[in-house]
């Protein structure tokens, strides 16, 4: 008997910026960027992740329906797999069980009332045993389960032996709140004991490169520098250890920045 195809969904959030509904607009002119090669597509973290789960879907043989929200609303009965922020849990009113996550916020107090707002939600699928740790302080544990991103490896994997690269590193910038003052602090005294050592630099600022940006620069460079508050999927770190090099990460701690 033929497997039934999952149906899986994802949409970028949007919300408005400077009056009510502008993001739709918005929304129109970047498309129209794109289109015309005007303006190159950055995927975002939660929009790999997507397309992460549907390469693993395809490489184990299952099928889905992508995004066909049709069928799912001629379907009540049959399961659907949301993926990403709660604002398409709200904007479709869903009649289906739902399976929600990963991508979907960074801690319970988002939104406490979560699962009386969304009854129809079964599980939850957050990205790694802490989180589930965290989020099981407030929510019930029966509703939750442990999904990691996935990371397609044979895509990262080192094309040349680390000593064979240069003294180079790479310094991933991903440094979100008071970025002017850490720079002053920490990015470059970074940079500076590095050129003292004769080491080369190489930089990338979170949301300002492409993937084969990344691609690149850990083929040239022997190590990671990265440099962030927090994470909670970590693509791009997990990226950089299917390529085989070691990641010096910055260990700011006390309470989350956001």
């Amino acid at each position: 008997m033929p497997q039934r195809p999952l149906n899986i969904f994802y949409q970028a959030s949007e919300s408005d910026r400077w009056f009510p509904y502008d993001r739709y607009p918005r929304k129109a002119f970047r498309e129209l960027l794109y289109a015309t090669g005007i303006r190159r597509r950055r995927p975002s973290g939660h929009r790999k992740t997507y397309k992460n789960i549907k390469r693993g879907l395809d490489r184990a043989d299952i099928p889905y329906r992508d995004n066909d929200f049709r069928y799912a609303r001629e379907h009540p009965s049959e399961l659907v797999w949301v993926v990403g922020k709660p604002s398409l849990l709200f904007k479709e009113n869903w009649s289906n069980p739902i399976i929600f996550g990963p991508c979907t916020f960074d801690h319970p107090v988002s939104s406490p009332n979560f699962w009386e707002t969304y009854s129809n939600v079964r599980k939850m699928v957050l990205y790694g045993p802490w989180m589930y740790d965290m989020f099981s302080e407030y929510y019930p544990e029966e509703k939750l389960e442990v999904g990691p991103v996935g990371i397609d490896v044979e895509e990262w994997r080192p094309k040349r032996p680390q000593d064979g690269k240069p003294d180079r590193v790479l310094l991933y910038d991903k440094v979100r709140w008071a970025h002017d003052r850490y720079e002053k602090v920490i990015i470059n005294p970074i940079r500076r004991y590095l050129r003292s050592q004769g080491i080369e630099i190489e930089t990338l600022r979170y949301g300002r490169y492409f993937p084969e940006d990344l691609k690149v620069a850990l083929e040239r460079c022997r190590a990671v520098i990265f440099l962030c508050e927090h994470e909670t999927q970590g693509i791009a770190y997990q990226q950089m250890l299917a390529s085989g090099v070691p990641i010096f990460a910055w260990d700011r701690g006390g309470y989350w920045q956001d």
